[in-house]
């Protein structure tokens, strides 16, 4: 090749980096009247958003317990990957949305003093589609997070099913009742004991409270006609401690006929799995999307 082309190839590249790259902006704060305090989130604006009118498609991506909203994009990468998805047309350009949830579990306590998931539904949902260009349907809103977050997405998923279009979970934090019984002190108190109550031990932690919000307990109970047009994603390593709550949620939702998709992979509990993890998922939800 000649030093000209040559040239002109790395001319074009950078050029093309340049043009691909989303806008990450972190620190930034929403008003919540419910939890009296701001709510602090991270966003994902995809590649030209500043420049172009259209609107897109919003996937609400959830941290895990002792993280906090920008665990995704500096522990998981999540900015480099979806510039290279979306680079690729593998990924539709879109608008990623990830809270600070604290401790909440991104769900309301069962004392009722942190009532997080009546904030995201009623006070993080509107604010996020009258400030940026989000397509306000169900169609093009989706919900995905990682152990705890991804937990969270599967319970707000299946309590909502008329508001989400589909549901990423990766390694989620699923216990069915003699499970959760089992839990040492130390991991409940860490994972669970400021959402479902301090103090329970044994069979007394398979509360209502945690009935309500368990996707175990949900996708036993509910009808399966509210749930049969959501799209279900679950993605866990063959090594993770967690495999099988994700193995019991399968066979739950293959036994009602439920859509869904599990993927099992090398991997464990850990940064390095979900981050590999991230891409195929989010190309589950553009696969979604486009079918808008």
């Amino acid at each position: 090749m000649s030093v000209f082309f040559r040239s002109l190839l790395l001319i074009v590249c950078a050029a093309f980096g340049a043009l691909a790259q989303g806008d990450v902006r972190e620190g930034l704060t929403l008003p919540s009247r419910i939890l009296g305090h701001p709510i602090r989130y991270t966003i994902y604006l995809p590649p030209g958003y500043e420049a172009s009118k259209r609107t897109y498609p919003v996937v609400y991506l959830f941290h895990n317990a002792q993280e906090d909203d920008t665990a995704w994009i500096h522990q998981g990468e999540a900015a480099q990957t979806l510039e290279r998805g979306i680079a690729s047309r593998e990924l539709v350009p879109m608008i990623v949305v990830m809270p600070d949830g604290g401790t909440s579990g991104f769900i309301n306590s069962a004392d009722g003093s942190v009532r997080w998931e009546d904030a995201f539904l009623q006070e993080v949902i509107p604010f996020i589609e009258s400030r940026f260009r989000v397509r306000p349907h169900r169609m093009a809103r989706a919900l995905a997070g990682h152990a705890s977050g991804g937990r969270a997405a599967l319970t707000l998923a299946f309590k909502h099913p008329n508001l989400f279009r589909a549901c990423v979970a990766l390694s989620p934090a699923l216990h069915d009742a003699e499970a959760l019984a089992a839990l040492s002190e130390d991991q409940w108190t860490l994972d669970y004991a400021a959402v479902y109550g301090a103090g329970l031990q044994g069979a007394a932690r398979a509360t209502e409270h945690w009935r309500a919000h368990s996707p175990l307990a949900l996708a036993e109970r509910i009808a399966p006609r509210p749930l049969g047009s959501l799209r279900i994603y679950l993605d866990c390593g063959d090594k993770d401690p967690l495999l099988p709550g994700s193995l019991a949620l399968h066979q739950l939702l293959r036994g009602r006929g439920l859509v869904h998709d599990l993927r099992v992979r090398s991997g464990d509990h850990r940064w390095s799995t979900w981050r590999t993890g991230l891409h195929p998922a989010l190309a589950y939800l553009s696969g979604v999307f486009r079918q808008e």
